[in-house]
């Protein structure tokens, strides 16, 4: 299976971009969570979050990526336009 993080990953860059950015190490890290949470999200088969966590000892403490399923299509909430939902913050 392939995962392809192109949209999703230059949003959450270009969001921080805007307060200095990431580190490379950081940056790096992150892109890699979020590539395996999407695709452990892809396969498993219930509607939620999957968040993944890893905790250190180094300078990072702590490093989140959650992944969301998309809603079905006509959902009142919206979404159903086939995308995950992706959010990184490290905590320092």
């Amino acid at each position: 299976m392939l995962v392809r993080l192109t949209d999703a990953w230059q949003d959450i860059l270009q969001r921080r971009a805007q307060s200095g950015g990431y580190p490379m190490a950081v940056t790096e890290l992150l892109g890699e969570m979020t590539a395996a949470a999407t695709l452990m999200q892809s396969n498993i088969k219930f509607n939620g979050a999957l968040v993944m966590q890893i905790m250190g000892d180094g300078p990072v403490k702590l490093a989140v990526a959650e992944v969301h399923r998309p809603e079905p299509a006509g959902h009142r909430h919206g979404g159903g336009r086939g995308r995950l939902r992706r959010r990184c913050c490290p905590i320092w």
